[in-house]
């Protein structure tokens, strides 16, 4: 069985037809449950997160990086804003902030 049958499978769900929401689209577990749904073999998966492993270990990685540069910025721009500190002093403190 190849991703692309998967994919094949999951695309034929009519999901439309599933909304029980008026206004908001939204469908019960009980319509997700009774959905047939073929799953690949044990062997695929495991090729398959052996693929992705990495990727996704980077992806955390990205995150966590993003969130300390946030917090540098939040910490470092309303100090630059207010000149309470200078471009060349920002670096030392920048760097107390992110470890």
């Amino acid at each position: 069985m190849t991703l692309e049958y998967l994919f094949f499978q999951l695309r034929k769900i009519d999901l439309h037809f599933l909304n029980r929401g008026s206004t908001q689209p939204r469908l019960t577990q009980t319509d997700l449950k009774i959905q047939p749904l073929a799953l690949p073999p044990t062997e695929l998966l495991a090729v398959f997160h052996g693929a992705t492993r990495n990727l996704y270990r980077r992806v955390d990685e990205l995150h966590a990086e993003s969130r300390t540069l946030a917090a540098v910025r939040d910490t470092l721009l309303p100090k630059l804003i207010s000149g309470e500190l200078r471009v060349k002093h920002a670096e030392p403190f920048s760097q107390r902030v992110g470890a």
